[in-house]
């Protein structure tokens, strides 16, 4: 039976994925060395010279340089990484029938109306989103079995990770920080990181071939999310909740105001109800109190 190969395998994303496909996988990893894996480098290596890719039925791309800022800082290796290597990965794998599911991004759009379908046109603002849009239109021109994956922004149940209720809980319970400030004016579709796991293994098992706007169940401003977080966790009477702007964001690059995803045809593949931010707060609080 053949088996299925994670590029990227030590990234947040890919950490969380290992566990919930079956064992029959194969991961790499680069700076971050990851137990189980092999090492390597996207942009320098040959990945024929690191497996056989004849063993494997399935890729999964995840690997990239994913920080706005940081892209744009270090165009000439995020180029490199993001665009031109992932192009040379892909042209590998084109040799032999093998099902490529690409990691895309929320930022291919440009935020002025949200709600977007996989229908809607895309139009990046910011180097990242152009280089996942670059690879989106490389492997519709150049495959028939391929299935693109556009991510919204994930986070979890863990207290120690660097997503977005993890961030928060350590300003409140472990700095003890009197003021947040947040953004009012930012939107996404939020998802929970183990309801996108389980949709990777309801596409390998029904072999979906497309393009999937990947994001939870609602639209939220970060501001809501906040909000919710401190309201379940009782802490909203504690905190300062100070509104901001996000034309105010210290950064160079363009950010997107209004990412958020029509989630329709992910609803129709999937067999599952899609986790809303409110219960996986409450699962934290659950997860907390089992601690004390």
């Amino acid at each position: 039976m053949k088996k299925v190969l994670i590029i990227g395998g030590s990234s947040n994303i890919g950490r969380k994925i290992i566990p919930v496909l079956d064992n029959n996988i194969d991961y790499t990893y680069y700076k971050n060395k990851i137990e189980g894996g092999i090492y390597f480098d996207l942009i320098n290596d040959n990945i024929e010279d690191v497996v056989d890719i004849n063993d494997y039925s399935t890729i999964i791309l995840l690997s990239a340089l994913s920080k706005l800022d940081d892209c744009l800082k270090n165009t000439v290796y995020s180029n490199s990484l993001n665009v031109d290597s992932m192009k040379r990965i892909i042209n590998t794998f084109l040799k032999i029938k093998v099902k490529i599911i690409f990691f895309s991004t929320e930022f291919i759009f440009d935020g002025q109306k949200g709600n977007y379908s996989e229908i809607d046109e895309p139009n990046p603002i910011n180097l990242y989103g152009k280089q996942k849009l670059a690879i989106e239109n490389y492997l519709k021109e150049n495959s028939s079995d391929y299935c693109i994956l556009r991510i919204a922004k994930t986070y979890s149940s863990s207290f120690n990770d660097d997503t977005l209720f993890a961030g928060w809980y350590d300003m409140v319970f472990n700095r003890k920080v009197e003021e947040i400030k947040c953004f009012s004016d930012q939107y996404f579709s939020p998802l929970y990181i183990h309801d996108l796991c389980l949709t990777l293994q309801t596409i390998i098992k029904k072999d979906i071939i497309g393009i999937i706007n990947l994001g939870g169940p609602k639209k939220h401003s970060r501001i809501e999310c906040l909000e919710t977080f401190l309201s379940i966790f009782n802490c909203d009477n504690n905190v300062n909740v100070t509104k901001q702007k996000l034309s105010t964001i210290d950064s160079n690059e363009n950010w997107p105001l209004d990412v958020s995803f029509n989630t329709r045809k992910l609803k129709n593949l999937i067999d599952f109800q899609l986790m809303t931010i409110e219960s996986v707060c409450k699962l934290m609080k659950e997860q907390l109190y089992e601690k004390i």
